[in-house]
């Protein structure tokens, strides 16, 4: 691991044109440029900027970790110098660094005295928020397009670059081959290229690419970790300065640092995943079956359980492919030393950690009487997890395990067509009565009305979402219709979908199903031939109707789920349509489905044995 990491960055070296200029120097140059709307050199410096941080920390990285691997930890445990000895080894990775950084910055740059803010608005892809205008100004759409793309998958939640890229979308010379994240890492672009094989069942490309994707993920975690070694803490000289007390807390800074690693980098274009890790090994389990490499999918199966040992799914494949084998060699499960490693070191860090933030908490500014194990050796001892003995439980798991799509992040689109549309880095953003994010329309749907005539934020309605055919197919699904005459009342009162109507407005409170962001309504059949009424209708805080969209075959009507909508009385006949409701909210995003996906999985495994027999499976083996 460490040698392919000493090979990654000892490539990525290189001698900026001029030492005594650095990133941070080159960032604010550019600003500079930008505010005299010099474009082309607002562009050039924030490029080199860019160019100059990426090889700083890059050196940075390669003398941290070549020093710890020519100077590894003390390893003697007895003796009464051994404290000495430790010590001594942290002065000796001190001095290797500090000759390491001469050596490959030389004498020329100036000492590393960056504002912890200029890094910070590094770490958050600032330089491209400011690139994107600039590029834009030289009417070079491509570049303005990747640099305002690039800045939105670190800040999601960016209002105006959303809109700054909706806006181009409007464009003739738009393309969304443009979207294109200048930063992504290796191990992201291989994961998404393993996950699309994965739906076009290319088994092959599948192992290929996600097996790579694991040896770039263990790199980049490792570069995390080295990274963290200059996060400080200066407090802890202000409260007590204290030798000890100021090497605790530096201690406790880069293991809070570390602890951070998986949130940095479980993200898929911008997204947070919480099962990333494991799910290479859950996609890997079933490409290595579908290959027939039978020792493969039972390692992959050991190496998942050992991050969710509880999974239910994955303990049925586990009985599964025993069975299937004709063996109980527990041996084939064992987990990658990769993943071992990785899961023994987060458990080490979070123990030491806990310590730390247990024991130095004061209470009401008193430090807590001493306990009988605050003097007790720090436990090294990792239990290994037994995958060998679990077996599914009686009770149905509900699995939230591999999802096998993952979106792009989303743009919003501008009615304006005009240059006004687009807001400048230092303009304070007013936002359009149009913010609908650009709909992603299959061929022949026809989008009716946005949000200017339905007279609210995020709505919409779009024609031939499903042919009249379609719609017939559907309704003879039904099972119970509920026949209505001479109502005069609403059908359905007004409400939003996520919230209730208190006095002082729509409160995010249980029992609304607060985690509906989004809702449609597809209908099924027309008003006036198939019922009178039913009119779906949009309303202000004071139930004023503010728009009213006609019933039809095959319409879709989208909107918030705060947005406050009601259905008018059906005076005759049956008012059909198909409610669905999205979210963004991890804890529910797609349970049902995925845990659906997991058991036709299961079943396709089960289908195998019956009709191949168990016999060929042992030879696979």
């Amino acid at each position: 691991m460490l040698a392919a990491l000493v090979l990654l960055l000892g490539a990525c070296t290189a001698t900026p044109d001029d030492p005594t200029i650095t990133y941070d120097q080159l960032f604010k140059w550019g600003k500079g440029e930008y505010t005299m709307e010099n474009w082309y050199d607002c562009v050039a410096y924030m490029k080199r900027a860019i160019e100059d941080y990426k090889y700083y920390k890059d050196e940075v990285l390669w003398c941290r970790e070549m020093c710890f691997r020519q100077l590894p930890p003390y390893t003697e445990s007895d003796g009464p110098q051994v404290e000495l000895a430790i010590f001594h080894r942290f002065t000796e990775r001190a001095l290797c660094l500090v000759r390491c950084k001469l050596d490959r910055f030389g004498s020329l740059r100036p000492p590393h005295e960056v504002d912890p803010e200029v890094d910070e608005a590094f770490a958050k892809r600032k330089p491209y928020h400011y690139m994107q205008f600039c590029h834009w100004k030289l009417n070079d759409l491509e570049n303005a397009v990747k640099a305002a793309y690039t800045f939105l998958i670190a800040n999601p939640d960016d209002q105006m670059m959303g809109e700054n890229l909706g806006y181009y979308a409007t464009l003739p010379k738009y393309s969304p081959k443009m979207l294109v994240d200048l930063e992504e890492a290796p191990y992201q672009k291989l994961y998404l290229a393993g996950v699309q094989a994965y739906e076009e069942e290319d088994w092959v490309q599948v192992i290929d690419k996600l097996e790579r994707s694991l040896e770039e993920y263990w790199i980049a975690d490792e570069m995390c970790r080295l990274g963290c070694q200059s996060s400080v803490d200066w407090s802890a000289l202000e409260v007590a300065p204290e030798y000890f007390v100021f090497i605790a807390s530096m201690h406790a800074a880069v293991l809070r640092c570390i602890r951070d690693c998986p949130k940095t980098l479980d993200r898929i274009r911008g997204k947070y995943l919480n099962d990333f890790l494991p799910s290479h090994y859950n996609y890997l389990q079933f490409a290595y079956w579908k290959a027939n490499r039978g020792r493969n999918a039972c390692q992959s199966v050991g190496t998942y359980l050992l991050f969710e040992p509880d999974d239910e799914a994955m303990l049925e494949n586990k009985i599964f492919y025993e069975n299937s084998f004709a063996t109980k060699d527990q041996d084939l499960f064992i987990p990658t030393n990769d993943a071992m490693a990785y899961i023994k070191r987060l458990k080490l860090e979070a123990r030491s950690l806990q310590f730390v933030e247990e024991r130095f908490k004061f209470v009401d500014g008193v430090l807590p009487s001493e306990r009988v194990d605050d003097r007790k050796p720090l436990d090294i001892a990792v239990p290994e997890i037994d995958i060998y003995q679990q077996t599914p439980s009686t009770q149905d798991a509900e699995s939230t395990k591999v999802s096998s799509k993952h979106s792009s992040v989303k743009v919003s689109k501008s009615v304006e067509k005009d240059e006004n549309a687009l807001k400048s880095t230092e303009t304070a953003f007013e936002p359009e009565m149009d913010r609908l994010e650009r709909l992603q329309l299959q061929k022949g749907v026809q989008l009716v009305k946005k949000e200017r005539e339905l007279k609210g934020d995020l709505r919409f309605f779009a024609d031939k979402v499903l042919t009249r055919a379609e719609c017939d197919a559907l309704l003879q699904l039904e099972v119970y219709l509920l026949e209505e005459d001479d109502r005069t009342d609403l059908s359905h009162p007004v409400h939003a979908d996520n919230c209730i109507l208190r006095e002082n407005g729509c409160v995010k409170e249980q029992p609304a199903m607060v985690w509906r962001d989004y809702s449609a309504i597809l209908y099924l059949n027309d008003a006036n031939d198939h019922f009178d009424g039913g009119q779906f209708i949009f309303t202000d805080d004071d139930g004023n109707v503010q728009a009213e969209v006609r019933p039809v075959c095959g319409r879709m009507v989208g909107f918030s789920g705060e947005t406050l909508h009601g259905v008018r009385a059906v005076r005759r006949g049956t008012r059909c349509v198909l409610a669905m409701w999205m979210t963004l909210d991890e804890e529910y995003h797609e349970r049902e489905r995925l845990d659906a996906q997991q058991r036709l999985a299961h079943i396709e495994l089960r289908s195998a044995q019956s009709d191949e027999g168990a016999n060929e499976y042992a030879d696979v083996l």
